[in-house]
């Protein structure tokens, strides 16, 4: 998961992978009461999700927010849980750590053409680079 106001989602069943982006309110107690929600309707093994680093103002209020969101979920379900470093998923899609938002998008509609959100398309770079580890 790539989480934000508009979080980006990629999960993985049955040989299938199925992918999208989730819109939430712009209040911080609304998107995360609805972020809660909506987690409880998902049936996940496990959750990986983006890191934040150096995020500016109130950006770190809803991502910091929406992890323990998430880990709370995560504990409350019996999913496993971890978190990877946004340089990694660039590095593992693109070659490079250091990819624009951009570059993310074009690279991840090589296999997945539809996606035009980068939102989404990190959260597909999470889906390659964890299919590719195992």
């Amino acid at each position: 998961m790539d989480l934000g106001t508009t979080t980006g989602w990629a999960f993985h069943s049955q040989g299938d992978v199925r992918h999208g982006i989730k819109k939430f309110p712009k209040d911080l107690g609304e998107r995360l009461e609805e972020f809660y929600d909506w987690l409880r309707t998902l049936n996940p093994d496990e959750v990986i999700y983006e890191k934040s680093f150096n995020v500016p103002g109130r950006a770190v209020l809803t991502l910091n927010g929406m992890a323990g969101v998430l880990i709370l979920v995560a504990n409350q379900l019996g999913w496993g849980i971890s978190s990877v470093s946004p340089m990694t998923i660039k590095k593992a899609v693109t070659g490079t750590g250091r990819a624009t938002k951009e570059d993310m998008v074009e690279y991840v509609q090589k296999r997945y053409p539809d996606v035009t959100d980068h939102n989404e398309a990190d959260a597909l770079g999470i889906w390659l680079w964890c299919s590719e580890a195992e």
